[in-house]
C-alpha cells in the first residue's frame, strides 16, 4: 500500500468524524499521472453535491490533480465566477489564490481545506444570484437603482 493511499484513508477518516453531511469512495485508478480517484457527496446549504477529487501518487507535496464540482472543473467555476462577480472582485484571479494552486498549496493541507475551498466557491456562486435578485426587487419596489448600497449590503 504506498504511502499516499495510507494518508488518504487517514485524511478521510478524520474528515468523516468532523463533517457528517457527506459520504466517500476511493478509488485506485492508477492510469498515467491519476493514481486515486475520491467521489464525495456532500450536503451544504441544504443542497446535495457530487465531488470528486483526482490525486497523483505526489499528493500530499502536490495538490489534486483536478476537482469536479457536480462534473464542472473547479477550474471552470473560478473562471465563470469572476466573470459574473469582476466588480466585487476587484478582477482579482480566484485561480492564483485557490488553494489548489501549486504556489498556493503545501503538505499540511488536507481534505478539510479542500473542503473549504468547495465551500468558498460554492459560496460565490451563490452571491451572484443573489445580487442579482436583490438588484431585481430594489428595481421593482423603488424605481431607483442601489449600486451605492452595494458597499453596505455586501
Amino acid at each position: 500500500m504506498s504511502s499516499t493511499f495510507k494518508r488518504l484513508i487517514n485524511e478521510y477518516k478524520k474528515i468523516n468524524e468532523i463533517e457528517h453531511n457527506l459520504s466517500y469512495k476511493l478509488h485506485t485508478i492508477d492510469s498515467g499521472n491519476v493514481m486515486f480517484r475520491c467521489d464525495i457527496n456532500f450536503f451544504y446549504n441544504k443542497l446535495e453535491y457530487r465531488i470528486k477529487i483526482y490525486y497523483n501518487k505526489l499528493y500530499p507535496f502536490q495538490p489534486p490533480l483536478k476537482l469536479e464540482i457536480n462534473d464542472n472543473n473547479i477550474f471552470n467555476l473560478y473562471k465563470k465566477i469572476m466573470y459574473k462577480n469582476s466588480t466585487l472582485l476587484n478582477n482579482n484571479c480566484l485561480c492564483c489564490k485557490s488553494l489548489l494552486c501549486n504556489s498556493n498549496w503545501d503538505v499540511s493541507k488536507n481534505i478539510i481545506h479542500i473542503l473549504e475551498e468547495i465551500k468558498k466557491v460554492i459560496d460565490y456562486n451563490e452571491l451572484y444570484i443573489k445580487r442579482k435578485l436583490l438588484k431585481k426587487i430594489a428595481l421593482k419596489y423603488t424605481n431607483q437603482h442601489l449600486d451605492y448600497l452595494e458597499q453596505y449590503l455586501l
